[in-house]
């Protein structure tokens, strides 16, 4: 089955930085050109249309080589702040946030007693992106099926 919009895409991306691995994870979605773009990007709906299951497309990201390291966006926030979404807050971990209408994405670096350290830094500043995609399954969308709202949340880094 091709991937057109509204069927649901089971797919394993993969973000490299010269030829090293710096995170993997797969994820489903409903493959519409708008969750596709806040997922994935622009470029990512355009080159997924029409994949057939096992088909791998590759494309390049510049927003880390454009980011620079800002000793600001290192914050002390208390752990209740976080304990409440997370139960189990580990260091490298990571999460969206959102401050006055902005959404940034944090990573844990340091866990303390009543508070924990987070870097709202860009993950890999400096570094051009490789993205990695590749299709697992394609299925019709079945109408009871629902899917977490958009959180952009990084399942594991490695």
């Amino acid at each position: 089955m091709k991937l057109q919009d509204n069927k649901v895409v089971y797919f394993e991306q993969e973000i490299k930085s010269d030829k090293k691995t710096l995170a993997k994870w797969q994820r489903k979605l409903l493959f519409t050109i708008d969750i596709i773009s806040q997922y994935l990007g622009p470029d990512a709906y355009n080159l997924m249309f029409g994949c057939t299951i096992g088909d791998t497309i590759t494309f390049e990201n510049d927003s880390g080589i454009h980011a620079t390291f800002d000793k600001s966006l290192q914050q002390r926030i208390p752990l209740e702040k976080l304990s409440k979404t997370n139960k189990s807050i580990q260091t490298g971990m990571t999460f969206w946030g959102e401050v006055n209408d902005r959404n940034f994405l944090a990573t844990v670096k340091e866990i303390h007693d009543g508070y924990v350290i987070i870097d709202a830094n860009h993950p890999w500043p400096g570094k051009r992106l490789i993205f990695s995609i590749k299709i697992i399954d394609v299925r019709p969308h079945k109408t009871n099926e629902t899917f977490p709202k958009f959180n952009r949340e990084i399942k594991s880094l490695i």
